[in-house]
């Protein structure tokens, strides 16, 4: 993440090959740094099937695992997108270096990830 950085993205997806499943619930998990998440279901068309989480405010101190009521369905052919946003500016609270500085992938709480923990179960 590049330093003094307001809001930089970073996205991926994953096609499911397999067989259908049943999305029970979703923990979405980025640093000190994160401000933004989201992941969603495409269909083969590229149309939104199911939001499967989506927050425009990430709080490190208080992250949280969502379980749904009602299973989100990701089908074979389907696409799950992930898409995480971070302020690697001066002006984020959270802020750890000053000035600030580019930032690496890490599991350390002064490096940045972006990294959703689904529960699922197949159909």
């Amino acid at each position: 993440i590049p330093a003094g950085a307001t809001e930089h993205t970073e996205s991926a997806s994953l096609t499911n090959p397999y067989f259908d499943f049943e999305v029970l619930g979703v923990f979405p998990h980025m640093h000190w740094l994160g401000t933004q998440y989201s992941a969603w279901v495409t269909d083969e068309s590229g149309e939104n099937t199911a939001c499967l989480v989506e927050a425009d405010r990430y709080d490190f101190d208080h992250q949280s695992t969502y379980m749904y009521k009602e299973p989100a369905i990701w089908r074979k052919g389907e696409t799950v997108h992930t898409s995480c946003t971070w302020d690697n500016s001066e002006d984020n609270p959270h802020q750890y270096n000053h000035p600030p500085q580019d930032i690496e992938w890490g599991e350390g709480t002064n490096e940045e990830m972006c990294f959703f923990l689904f529960y699922f179960t197949t159909l």
